[in-house]
Parts: structure tokens; C-alpha cells; sequence
């Protein structure tokens, strides 16, 4: 008799597939799925119920039998229905998208500012900026272990 593990079924995926404004960057099955929600991570396991919720900037985590996929988000919204995970966001990036370069200048921009800059607004828009750069450089990171 076989093990339940060794007999998973389409019923037990998720389809995910992940839109930015530029379009579609990636379809696929996953076993879950962890992403940033707005009020902390959150995973999503096949026969969730059905919901939407806003994405924070954090990392997109696409879990397959074998493998993980890393998706830098800057925010945007999950919905889930019929073991179907719908990101949408306002931009997603995996390891091969990511400019470490680019990556790295942001950091030292935001930090620069963060250390010269007394304005509310403009530490707040620093730290933002901030984040995006150390969640897209975790990500270059996670993609060199895979």
C-alpha cells in the first residue's frame, strides 16, 4: 500500500502564478506557499479557504518537492480560491532578476540618507527604500544556495 506522500494528487497543489505591471512572472504548482502578508507571514496550504489580503514588502516563498523559489515583493495582494494562489504585485523578482550592483547602491542611497536626513517624511520613504534593497539582496542570496 502505498504512503500518502507517495501519492499526491493535483488536489494537493496550489496553482500560483504571480503578476506585476510588466506582466506575468511565473506560473506554476507549488506544495505552499509562504508570503508577506500585512500583518506577518502567512502560509497557504492546498484547500485553503478562500481569501485576499495585502501584500507588505518581504520575500515570496514557493515551495516545491525538491526545491524553493525566492521572490522579492515590493507589495501588492495574494488571493487564494480553488487551490489557486493569485499574487499580484506592484514588482516581483527572483535570484536571476536581481542587479547585486543595483542591489547594493540602494542600500548605501537609503543609508546615507537614513544617516544625513532629519525630515519624517523623507526617513520614512529611506527606510522603505532600505528594505527593498536588503530583501532583494536575501534574495540573490537564497538563489546561490539553490
Amino acid at each position: 500500500m502505498a504512503k500518502k506522500s507517495e501519492t499526491k494528487t493535483r488536489e494537493e497543489e496550489l496553482g500560483v502564478a504571480i503578476y506585476t505591471p510588466d506582466g506575468i512572472k511565473a506560473e506554476t504548482m507549488a506544495q505552499h506557499v509562504v508570503a508577506p502578508g500585512d500583518e506577518g507571514d502567512m502560509m497557504i496550504l492546498p484547500e485553503h479557504c478562500g481569501l485576499v489580503v495585502p501584500l507588505r514588502i518581504g520575500v515570496l516563498h514557493v515551495h516545491h518537492p525538491d526545491s524553493v523559489e525566492y521572490y522579492a515583493i515590493s507589495g501588492g495582494t495574494l488571493s487564494v480560491e480553488n487551490n489557486s494562489v493569485s499574487v499580484s504585485a506592484f514588482s516581483a523578482e527572483n535570484g536571476e532578476d536581481i542587479d547585486l550592483q543595483r542591489a547594493e547602491r540602494a542600500k548605501e542611497r537609503a543609508v546615507a540618507i537614513l544617516d544625513s536626513e532629519t525630515e519624517d517624511h523623507i526617513i520614512r520613504e529611506a527606510r522603505v527604500a532600505l528594505y527593498r534593497a536588503l530583501i532583494r539582496l536575501e534574495i540573490h542570496e537564497l538563489a546561490k544556495r539553490t
